[in-house]
């Protein structure tokens, strides 16, 4: 069943939205104490079982793959930037060497690839070979991760998440964390921190979610969260709102620096595009309307054995060469997005 945009509607995932804060008290630490019903050693054991189940899946290896090469674009984009070099991609910009109607579309693994309307610009940016997808193991993964290198990265990776929904009731919600802690256990050291946010958690959610050494975020941001260093975003089958808080946030601070830094998971922008009236987009998803064609866009795999749960999801990064172009377009001021009624899809502050 489809939605009003054409989205496949996934079944069974509770609490997807933000909904309003519960009267719960809101403590940095919890304890089992709070409901003698809850046992957290066994939930552990649980969603433990559901880490390894992915981890052992061709869906992940396939994927991993995938996210690992973005994020190390966006590392190694960031670490070999300098202002000389920035100088040169906005003068680039400015005498049309970079096209303003650069159109990103998505590819397979074999190479991220970037091109024109006019089938005249080409951006080629290779996919590292290391990880071997013969071997769907969470140990062998890592082990590809360390041939990758990086550890040779200077800065450190943030994990963020919006709108992942009730995991304790909900399997779609717990497979969904269950790829989310998955992802950081492969980056390892190189993630200190894992923040993740949704409204509907409940003080056990949150008991767990710190047990794995995630930072809660204290309040409803609406998606509203700067990122000072390469920051990889998982925001599953959220409403398009959040996506667009996300991206202005990015774009209307530190000279758009954020935006650069950005590698995000979420409904497939180029789907979004092509099924929401532009009258519609423009209202709801401003942002992600304007963005969206200077990004590059790289389809997840949806191998995973129930379709359900992680259907029409894409990486989606934007280079700097793509952030000159795309600043000329939406520039120069960023107005904060403001929605009516439901336009929102999701619960505000």
């Amino acid at each position: 069943m489809a939605d009003a945009d054409g989205f496949c509607v996934v079944k069974g995932k509770k609490a997807c939205k933000f909904r309003p804060h519960s009267n719960q008290p809101n403590t940095s630490k919890l304890t089992v104490k709070e409901d003698g019903s809850f046992n957290l050693q066994d939930f552990r054991r649980r969603l433990d079982s559901c880490i390894q189940e992915i981890s052992k899946t061709q869906f992940f290896s396939t994927n991993i793959e995938k996210i690992i090469s973005s994020v190390l674009l966006i590392s190694q984009n960031t670490t070999s930037s300098n202002s000389w070099e920035r100088a040169k991609v906005q003068e680039m910009s400015h005498h049309g060497l970079i096209p303003v109607d650069a159109k990103i579309h998505t590819t397979d693994s074999s190479s991220l690839t970037c091109t024109t309307s006019s089938n005249l610009h080409h951006q080629h940016h290779p996919v590292p070979e290391a990880i071997q997808t013969n071997s769907p193991d969470l140990d062998d993964v890592t082990t590809s991760v360390e041939l990758l290198s990086l550890s040779d990265h200077q800065e450190d990776i943030q994990i963020l998440s919006y709108g992942i929904g009730s995991f304790l009731s909900c399997v779609t919600a717990r497979y969904q964390l269950a790829f989310l802690l998955a992802i950081r256990k492969i980056f390892g050291e190189r993630c200190k921190e894992c923040c993740v946010y949704d409204p509907v958690f409940s003080n056990q959610e949150k008991l767990v979610l710190e047990s794995y050494n995630c930072q809660v975020i204290s309040e409803n941001e609406e998606g509203k969260r700067e990122c000072t260093k390469p920051t990889l975003a998982f925001l599953p089958h959220c409403g398009k709102a959040l996506y667009n808080n996300l991206l202005w946030r990015n774009l209307a601070t530190n000279n758009s620096q954020g935006l650069s830094l950005l590698v995000l998971i979420g409904n497939s922008f180029s789907n979004i595009l092509e099924r929401t009236p532009k009258r519609v987009l423009s209202k709801t998803g401003n942002y992600l309307l304007q963005l969206s064609p200077h990004m590059t866009e790289v389809q997840l795999d949806n191998t995973f054995t129930h379709k359900d749960i992680f259907n029409d999801l894409s990486i989606h990064y934007i280079l700097g060469p793509q952030l000159a172009a795309a600043l000329r377009c939406v520039g120069p001021h960023y107005e904060e997005p403001v929605y009516e009624g439901d336009d929102a899809e999701f619960i505000g502050k």
